[in-house]
């Protein structure tokens, strides 16, 4: 029988076809990836506008907000106020380009490149058209105009002005889920009603007599979340480090709004909110309406965490960020017989991962 080999050529031939079919599917999934760079960034980018335009709008720390655009680093940066050279720089946020992207032009009417939002009502300072570039030369453009109104589209009526409201209600609405660490957390004591516990690694809630109640107070910064977001779900998670106990019951309630009570974690205590500010009694003031309650189970001496679905007190919260006070946590049963006692990690936790957060979902 015989057998024919392949020759020289034939092998040359065909590894020479296996060459372009994998040069091709190397180059076209460079360009997808390099795509996806593109449409990630742009998104990025969307996002951090409407949040320096939301800042603006909820009047956040009595400011206008802006965004400096940093062609040669790649980067872009939220700042508080107007002028980039004598800014709070404790307020700034920087945000980095993937390596294969670039601005290719930034164009505002003023000739600067700076974006900035005025304070409560938003409108930004001028038109603007912020241009991303990949390496294969794609491109994505991001408009401005004078009403704050952001857009990937110039015929957008709303962009255009025809219809003068706030643009986002007319474009359409993606999913954001975000972590919001906690802003401040402490605990008031009644047994040491003078004493402050802002500093402390832990939260105590504790139950015992009336002379030794212990409540938990947390506060998150929501600012960053559009106020007319539509909130989909907001969980609080808290990790139990310690228990004293069985199951037990707990109770969150939304500290009042009015009149302002903005306590400060390092002077708060059992009769005050802060130095010479006092609570209307003591104890903390609180909406007498739970905003839920939550179970803990005994403690084998494994940390573990538990949720608090706080998604109504967050729809209504975004609304007005700055009448935002927190939360306020107690037993319950304070009135109980035997000492009763939970620990949460506080943000001053040695674990990072044990410290409080707010996980929000929303859509905007």
């Amino acid at each position: 029988m015989n057998k024919k080999a392949f020759t020289l050529l034939e092998i040359i031939i065909v590894l020479g076809i296996l060459g372009i079919f994998l040069g091709a599917g190397t180059f076209f999934s460079a360009g997808f990836i390099s795509r996806e760079y593109l449409r990630t960034d742009t998104e990025n980018l969307i996002f951090v506008l409407r949040e320096a335009r939301s800042r603006a709008q909820s009047g956040y720390e009595n400011d206008s907000w802006s965004i400096k655009f940093l062609l040669s680093e790649g980067k872009y940066v939220l700042f508080k106020g107007n002028d980039y050279e004598t800014r709070e720089i404790a307020f700034d946020r920087e945000y980095f380009l993937n390596k294969t992207l670039s601005f290719k032009q930034i164009v505002f009417d003023g000739g600067d490149d700076i974006m900035t939002f005025f304070k409560n009502d938003g409108y930004s300072k001028e038109n603007g058209e912020i241009i991303l570039q990949n390496v294969k030369g794609a491109s994505e453009s991001v408009f401005v105009n004078y009403f704050g109104i952001i857009s990937l589209d110039q015929s957008n009526p709303a962009y255009t002005g025809e219809i003068p409201i706030i643009p986002d209600d007319t474009l359409e609405k993606q999913t954001y889920n975000v972590f919001v660490p906690v802003l401040q957390d402490t605990y008031i004591d009644k047994g040491d009603e003078d004493v402050s516990f802002g500093s402390e690694n832990n939260i105590w809630v504790q139950s015992r007599f009336v002379l030794w109640h212990k409540r938990g107070l947390l506060r998150f910064d929501l600012t960053a979340i559009p106020n007319d977001a539509q909130i989909v779900s907001a969980k609080l998670k808290l990790y139990v480090v310690d228990k004293k106990g069985s199951s037990r019951s707990y109770g969150i309630y939304k500290i009042i709004q009015n009149p302002d009570r903005d306590w400060i974690e390092n002077e708060a205590t059992w009769y005050r909110y802060k130095i010479g500010q006092l609570w209307t009694g003591g104890g903390g003031d609180y909406v007498e309406t739970l905003s839920n309650t939550f179970n803990v189970s005994a403690f084998d001496g494994t940390p573990f965490s538990v949720q608090i679905d706080l998604t109504s007190d967050i729809g209504d919260l975004i609304k007005t960020p700055l009448d935002n006070y927190g939360w306020l946590i107690k037993d319950m049963e304070e009135a109980a017989t035997f000492q009763y006692y939970v620990q949460f990690a506080s943000k001053e936790h040695s674990q990072t991962g044990y410290r409080p957060s707010l996980n929000i979902v929303y859509e905007y």
